[in-house]
């Protein structure tokens, strides 16, 4: 027959049991027994001479397995000890089995709380031995396994984020539940001041006036998966500013998707903004210049038109002796060559209008619907005085039909001419030249083909510049500014056109404008 009065509270998770007081018969007994088999903690009871008398699975899976086959009523408390000791099941007993085992029992015997022990398996128990008034004895042990790994993992996250916030250059700063709970080193090296300073959203009353609207971006909580950035300056403690560039991001349970903090790293960008503003303000000047000389150019230009139109006039007059005989046929002559290269100069300069329009964004189109073929007849009678004088074969192979394009006149006739008049001034006598046209994926290939002296692929991004020269011995004796081609191709572009170039030294050039099908508009002509 069993005796126990004894009230047992075992506090960290353990469960409270409230032994009243039992006595007497077999019945009381077995429902003991049932109460603690029912108990997921380990629970044995030991009489007054500190004999085991009751005890559970769990208390026997706590024990070694040489004092587990000692188990039976009876046995004592120091024997199942000792034997525990013995195996090495508490590794921090390790070569001192009798003074471990001394030290234990003391322990036991004034009933000193609780307390949490390694075993040699890796596990972790948190044991608690209570005594009652009668001399009886409470044993109750814990599985903390999970607690303590779970506690140590957390310690080794809080070593390496202090070690981190000891040596990075950038300021890091771990929030949780709104609140700051480390802070980086590099707050006070970069900007000697505290995370006090920071803490319940001060950093916004620190942030430049110009700047809270960016640092606003990063209130509220990034959701899983996302990096907020924004980009402002902080004052130093003597008053300076420096930028940072922040990036914040959510920390999240992988388990159950709970927000867990907040991270934000701060990276000092001072030296990569100056160097932003340097470039800002390089580009600016350099924006300012370029105006400026388009400006000259168009005000340069016009200025010259009005002689040059006077020069043409004259020369005119005097080469087809309007007034009269000069008397001279070499007046005559030099007449003409004023009147040829004034034409060309003029020409030059309408070129120069042209591009600086274009890169103002002032030359506006006028688009019509636009017979195709009406403009390369005009081009083709323009150019049939040219191919003649050059000793060039000059043909057209309009394989597209008749067709209506929906741009502008004036300049589909300038991008033919341009084109046309390269592929003659780089054609030897008795080379060939060829406009042509194609349907194409709905569209019209357009096409100025030539046999003269072409150029190597690499020359050709070359030729695309403005006053581009192709600094070849064949390429140089020709005259020309280098606009005819650049002027091409952004009046092309002007129109939503593509202009491509194919060409090899030697063998000729083609280049193609190709016309997408939304803007060819009937396959009639249009008077």
């Amino acid at each position: 027959m069993i005796e126990f009065a004894a009230l047992i509270v075992v506090p960290a998770g353990a469960v409270a049991i409230v032994l009243v007081f039992l006595r007497g018969k077999m019945r009381a007994e077995r429902r003991l027994r049932n109460a603690i088999a029912a108990l997921p903690e380990g629970v044995a009871f030991y009489d007054k001479s500190d004999r085991l008398a009751l005890w559970n699975q769990p208390y026997e899976r706590a024990l070694c397995p040489a004092a587990t086959s000692l188990l039976r009523r009876g046995v004592s408390f120091r024997e199942l000890l000792r034997k525990d000791l013995e195996a090495r099941h508490y590794p921090d007993a390790a070569g001192r089995v009798q003074a471990s085992l001394d030290e234990r029992m003391a322990r036991r015997a004034r009933g000193e709380g609780f307390h949490e022990q390694p075993l040699a398996d890796g596990r972790w128990l948190r044991v608690a031995d209570r005594r009652s008034p009668d001399g009886e004895t409470v044993s109750i042990c814990v599985d903390i396994t999970e607690q303590v790994e779970a506690g140590t993992e957390r310690e080794r996250e809080r070593t390496w984020h202090r070690a981190m916030a000891r040596e990075t250059s950038d300021i890091i700063v771990l929030r949780e539940n709104g609140r700051i709970v480390l802070a980086s080193n590099a707050l006070a090296r970069l900007l000697q001041r505290s995370p006090e300073e920071f803490q319940s959203g001060g950093y916004l009353r620190l942030v430049h006036p110009d700047d809270r609207n960016e640092a606003l971006k990063l209130r509220g909580r990034p959701p899983p998966g996302e990096i907020w950035t924004a980009t402002y300056r902080l004052p130093h403690a003597d008053g300076h500013y420096i930028w940072f560039e922040a990036r914040t991001r959510g920390v999240y349970d992988e388990a159950t998707g709970e927000f867990l903090r907040e991270i934000s790293v701060l990276r000092d960008i001072t030296e990569r903004k100056a160097q932003e503003l340097k470039m800002c303000a390089a580009l600016e000047r350099a924006e300012a210049a370029n105006k400026a000389k388009s400006l000259f150019l168009a005000t340069i230009s016009h200025e010259l038109r009005t002689p040059l139109n006077a020069i043409l006039g004259f020369s005119d007059i005097l080469k087809e002796e309007r007034l009269g005989p000069v008397g001279s046929v070499r007046t005559r002559d030099y007449a003409g060559s004023i009147h040829d290269s004034g034409a060309h100069l003029l020409a030059l300069i309408n070129d120069i209008l042209d591009i600086t329009r274009l890169e103002d964004g002032r030359l506006e189109l006028h688009l019509e619907p636009v017979a195709l073929e009406s403009v390369i007849a005009e081009c083709a009678q323009s150019v049939a005085g040219q191919a003649d004088k050059s000793g060039v074969r000059f043909h057209t192979r309009l394989d597209a039909g008749a067709c209506v394009l929906h741009a502008d006149r004036k300049r589909l006739q300038q991008i033919l001419l341009n084109l046309l008049s390269n592929a003659m001034k780089f054609t030897h006598e008795g080379g060939a030249v060829c406009i042509s046209t194609l349907r194409r994926d709905g569209g019209i290939a357009l096409a100025v083909s030539d046999t003269g002296i072409g150029m190597e692929a690499d020359d050709i991004p070359k030729a695309l510049e403005r006053f581009g020269q192709i600094d070849s011995r064949l390429s140089r004796k020709y005259e020309g500014a280098g606009l005819g081609l650049p002027i091409t191709r952004q009046l092309a572009e002007l129109h939503g056109w593509t202009l491509a170039i194919e060409s090899n030294p030697g063998a000729g050039t083609t280049v193609t404008i190709l016309v997408p099908h939304e803007h060819v508009l009937t396959d009639r002509c249009v008077a």
